[in-house]
């Protein structure tokens, strides 16, 4: 009886052989916004050949998508900010016993009957 041994890289071969791809080299290549460029190429079993981008408008992707990445996190910390607030603010009203239904009421809503119900 004549045992095989597999290693596991053997079966792994078939996935390496998609993912495997070969070097296109470089080519000259235009960008209508930044003009003449060297593009970087390389073929795949899966996607065929691609080139690489204008590396000026990717950086440009990239700064813009950072800085709308820092604008959600900063919109995202001042809504938590405000709702810290308004959780204390209510635990503060709570704590001093103020009826909820006086909770969201100033003065500016306040509506006098009589001219005795005017402070002066």
């Amino acid at each position: 009886m004549e045992l095989s041994v597999k290693r596991a890289g053997d079966t792994l071969k078939p996935i390496r052989n998609i993912f495997r791809h070969e070097d296109l080299g470089e080519k000259e290549a235009h960008c209508e916004k930044h003009g003449t460029f060297i593009s970087h190429g390389f073929h795949s079993k899966i996607g065929g050949d691609e080139w690489s981008a204008c590396p000026e408008c990717e950086q440009e992707s990239f700064e813009q998508e950072q800085k709308e990445r820092k604008q959600r996190e900063e919109e995202a910390r001042t809504e938590r900010e405000r709702r810290v607030a308004e959780i204390e603010r209510i635990r503060h009203l709570n704590f001093c016993r103020v009826p909820v239904r006086y909770q969201g009421l100033d003065f500016s809503s306040c509506r006098f009957v009589s001219e005795s119900q005017v402070c002066d």
